[in-house]
């Protein structure tokens, strides 16, 4: 007993009791952790390799890799951005309109009927205002001017005039003196309005004042002209007064014909001629011979009529009567040793008169010879062209400047001697 007792202890001799108990309460709490823990997830079993081969060296680098499952990372949620407030635009002034300025201009000056010596007669004035502004008061100014010195000045006032408007002043004139005049219009010549231009508020118009009739020659013709030598010819005239005041009638005409069968005529106006009215002689009859002449016409010709202008009385016309005009038309090479020479009578009139044509160039033979002529011995009409062959040519493979000339010694009387010669470049074919 005492062994058992001292094996087991007794209370107040047992001093292991506490130190047991501390024991037994520290497995009690490991146990309970344990079992709390929540569950592994259990692992596949890894793949194996090959089974080693008995006696072979395995490298430590030849160990299977160890698989570690990986956790899927949280995708994280999009975040919304607020939207942000968009600035207002600010509003933008509005351009500024270009200012409205008026542009007075003149347009025209109407000067009705004709005027005359002593007699009022009508002026009337066109302006108006081209520009997108209103045109305040303004005045037009009136100046009339002959060849020494201002005649006539006058001014009118007005109120205004609105935007693509437009006015006319009237007013009559009256003047004393024949003769050319100058009437000059300005528009706002204070420069008082405010105008996009200056330059066009002024206007000139020249205008004549008549005091007496005035005669001319309104028509001179002949037909046909040219005409043929010694050809009847046919003359036309016409006299017309331009003058707002009537032409007695009896006033004389003279007609010159140089180198007609008729000289001259000496014509009377059998009539009285209005302002603007106009007579016509009956056609004259003649004939021109081969020569150059110019027909003169004078109205008034014994200088007793008392005209405004004495200078306007005469007329001419140029009268060519066709006489033979020989010309080379045109030269080709038409052969190895060919040439063709176009031969023209440039002219209404008939050419009979045998002439030469010569042709000439350097180192060209025409049957040994340097140069060579044919006759032309055929009757020409008018307007007729005739080709002739030129043959026996020895020439080179070059080209060559050939002259032509017809009539070079002169057999023909023509109207024109500068057609008569051509130089022209040829070349043969070998």
């Amino acid at each position: 007993m005492d062994d058992l007792r001292e094996l087991t202890g007794s209370p107040e001799k047992n001093d292991f009791l506490p130190v047991l108990l501390i024991l037994a309460l520290v497995v009690l709490v490991g146990f309970f952790l344990l079992t709390t823990q929540p569950a592994q997830p259990v692992q596949p079993p890894a793949a194996k390799g090959p089974e080693p081969v008995p006696g072979a060296t395995v490298p430590p680098s030849a160990e299977e890799p160890k698989t570690v499952a990986e956790t899927p990372a949280p995708v994280p949620e999009p975040v919304r951005e607020q939207p942000r407030p968009q600035p207002r635009p600010e509003p933008r002034p509005a351009p500024e309109q270009a200012s409205l300025q008026a542009d007075l201009v003149v347009d025209a000056i109407n000067i009705l009927p004709q005027p005359v010596t002593l007699k009022a007669f009508p002026v009337a004035v066109k302006y108006s205002n081209a520009g997108t502004g209103n045109a305040a008061a303004f005045q037009v100014n009136v100046e009339v001017k002959n060849k020494k010195e201002v005649v006539f000045t006058r001014s009118f006032s007005l109120e205004g005039l609105g935007a693509k408007a437009s006015a006319e002043t009237k007013f009559e004139l009256s003047l004393t003196d024949a003769g050319d005049y100058a009437l000059t219009t300005w528009v706002d010549a204070g420069n008082g309005v405010s105008e996009t231009s200056e330059a066009n508020n002024e206007h000139r118009q020249v205008f004549h004042v008549y005091g007496e009739p005035d005669l001319v020659i309104s028509f001179l013709d002949v037909e046909p002209n040219p005409p043929a030598e010694m050809q009847e010819t046919y003359v036309s005239l016409r006299v017309k007064n331009i003058s707002p005041l009537p032409a007695p009638k009896g006033t004389y005409v003279r007609l010159e014909l140089p180198n007609a069968d008729t000289r001259y005529f000496v014509l009377r106006i059998p009539q009285v001629l209005q302002a603007e009215q106009e007579y016509e002689f009956p056609k004259m009859r003649v004939r021109f011979s081969g020569n150059y002449a110019q027909i003169n016409a004078l109205v008034d010709s014994t200088g007793v009529l008392h005209e405004d202008n004495e200078a306007n009385n005469e007329a001419h016309v140029d009268v060519n009567p066709s006489i033979p005009d020989v010309e080379i038309d045109g030269v080709r090479v038409s052969g190895p040793s060919e040439l063709s020479v176009k031969v023209a009578n440039n002219s209404n009139a008939y050419l009979a008169e045998k002439f030469r044509v010569f042709l000439k160039a350097d180192d060209l033979l025409f049957g040994g010879v340097d140069n060579t002529s044919f006759l032309v011995a055929e009757r020409f009409d008018p307007g007729q062209v005739i080709e002739y062959k030129v043959r026996n040519i020895s020439a080179a493979r070059k080209p060559y400047t050939l002259y032509v000339v017809a009539d070079p010694d002169a057999q023909v009387l023509e109207g024109n001697e500068n057609n008569n010669t051509v130089k022209v470049q040829v070349q043969f074919p070998q």
